[in-house]
């Protein structure tokens, strides 16, 4: 009787993570991290705000690092990232920029051109 009733708990501790997965959804699904560089010094720009878009919505966001670096999550990945000066001029001021989200790319690499 031992067996059986072990055998009953290892399966269901096989199912719980799947049927939890399955009402909850996943974790996200990818994290992609990257820089925001000035166009003409190409150095690090901190403050600056980088979003996830997808289908017109924002998702998920960062502020840019003292170097300029970010990290980005989500389920799906995004159809563009786009950068957006939220500090005003504390760094400089720099116009919004968006571009496509490469998912072949190991680090994002976006170059943001300074506001005149």
């Amino acid at each position: 009787m031992k067996t059986i009733h072990r055998f009953f708990l290892w399966v269901l501790g096989l199912i719980m993570p799947v049927f939890i997965a399955a009402c909850y959804g996943m974790p996200y699904g990818f994290t992609k991290t990257g820089r925001v560089l000035d166009r003409n010094t190409r150095k690090g720009v901190s403050g600056l705000k980088v979003v996830c878009v997808e289908q017109g919505s924002e998702w998920n966001y960062d502020i840019s690092g003292h170097d300029g670096s970010f990290v980005l999550s989500h389920n799906n990945g995004c159809d563009e990232v786009r950068v957006e000066d939220t500090d005003g001029d504390d760094n400089g001021l720099y116009k919004e920029t968006a571009v496509p989200f490469c998912h072949e790319c190991e680090e994002l690499e976006i170059e943001v051109e300074p506001a005149k």
